[in-house]
């Protein structure tokens, strides 16, 4: 199963960008408005996107690596 992953904090005003499979891995770099701003590898290079499910206000400064769940 996979989850699109968006080009900003909202899935109506934002274009969906990608997506992550199950156990693809990720860092959340940020979250806000109920959305995580994560960095994910995509081949050789480094991707960032807004996933569905952050906390309402910016939270995180020393953020772990999560897998998608």
């Amino acid at each position: 199963m996979s989850t699109n992953v968006y080009g900003g904090p909202g899935n109506k005003a934002y274009a969906v960008v990608g997506y992550l499979d199950a156990l693809d891995p990720y860092t959340v770099l940020w979250e806000e408005y109920g959305w995580k701003f994560i960095e994910y590898p995509s081949g050789s290079k480094k991707k960032r996107a807004y996933l569905p499910g952050g906390a309402s206000t910016k939270t995180l400064d020393n953020p772990p690596s999560e897998t998608l769940k």
